[in-house]
């Protein structure tokens, strides 16, 4: 009975990213071509993030809670599948299969119990609570990933489904850089760039597949990865396009909510932003987005979160933490100890 609730709310929960992802998609990227279900899942997993971030200023991420974004997800999926706005390969039912079976080999992550774990089941529990930091050296810790887990909590399945997490992250990954790399090879135009994804097609597989061991270090490199490559296609190609741009930035937003050191990454954007002709109208254009409006409100709620934990901006940096206006706050003697 276990084992069949397991599978069910796996793959309730994979088309209810999916389902998000084409909402976001929708609302960020309407004019754009179709994507690649990888890329979906990715943006779908940042939604939801997004979504678990504002949710739990107001309320916790409870059964209720948690079903309501399930079956919505769900709802999405449906839509834009019947409007032909995903795209489901047959070689896609042989990639989950087979890397399905990482889900059970190895134990889980080391941190997972000393911090992962009681994040994500604080948001399940609370709506916002402020001084967090004080209680547990893991408390101080922040990442996107814990709220992601929170919003996975099922009746009777509970936490066990958390690293399936992890495992969507691989296969989202998987699947972009399968379909690139087989795009290239149908088009006989396998070159350097198609290489690099091969590799890291490789790497992943090979490296990457005790999913239950992942920590939020191996998730934002998948994602990183995923990244480097859209950012040689982007500057592969002629003419860059805008929503290539918005796709790379939410992908950078996304691994900085992360784990804040995945921040070294920007440098990357900022080199492509240098092969772009017409650079002001592009910022531009960029700037009175909704894109921009939406990564505006992540960085807010991001840094709200940081600072209801430990009083900082960004933890452990001392001049970006100010116990004397959050009294809640971490002293700065603890904080450059750390």
């Amino acid at each position: 009975m276990m084992e069949i609730l397991f599978v069910t709310f796996t793959f309730l929960s994979l088309v209810s990213i999916i389902g998000y992802g084409s909402l976001f998609k929708f609302l960020f990227l309407k004019n754009s071509n179709k994507l690649n279900i990888g890329l979906l899942g990715f943006l779908g997993l940042f939604l939801i993030s997004f979504i678990s971030y504002l949710t739990h200023l107001f309320y916790p991420h409870n059964h209720i809670h948690n079903l309501i974004l399930l079956i919505s997800g769900f709802i999405f999926f449906i839509y834009f599948l019947r409007k032909k706005e995903i795209v489901i390969k047959k070689e896609y039912y042989l990639i989950l299969a087979l890397l399905f079976v990482g889900i059970i080999i190895g134990k889980s992550h080391d941190d997972f119990p000393y911090y992962h774990l009681p994040n994500a089941l604080e948001f399940v529990e609370n709506k916002l609570e402020f001084g967090l930091g004080n209680l547990n050296h893991g408390f101080k810790h922040h990442s996107s990933i814990f709220y992601l887990y929170s919003v996975f909590y099922f009746p009777i399945i509970k936490f066990y489904i958390f690293n399936v997490l992890n495992f969507f992250f691989l296969l989202f990954a998987v699947f972009f850089l399968f379909d690139s790399v087989n795009n290239d090879l149908k088009k006989f135009n396998f070159n350097n760039k198609s290489f690099l994804k091969f590799l890291f097609l490789i790497l992943f597989i090979s490296i990457f597949n005790r999913i239950g061991e992942y920590g939020t270090d191996i998730t934002g490199q998948l994602l990183a990865g995923v990244m480097i490559c859209l950012i040689l296609d982007t500057v592969s190609k002629k003419k860059i396009i805008f929503y290539d741009l918005i796709i790379i930035f939410s992908f950078l937003a996304y691994l900085i909510t992360i784990k804040t050191y995945f921040i070294i990454y920007i440098i990357l954007p900022i080199v492509l932003f240098i092969f772009i002709e017409n650079k002001y109208s592009v910022f531009k254009k960029f700037i009175f987005s909704k894109l921009f409006v939406y990564l505006f409100f992540v960085g807010l709620l991001f840094v709200i979160l940081n600072i209801s934990a430990t009083g900082c901006i960004i933890y452990p940096i001392s001049k970006l933490c100010f116990p004397n206006y959050f009294y809640w706050g971490l002293k700065l003697e603890t904080i450059n100890y750390l």
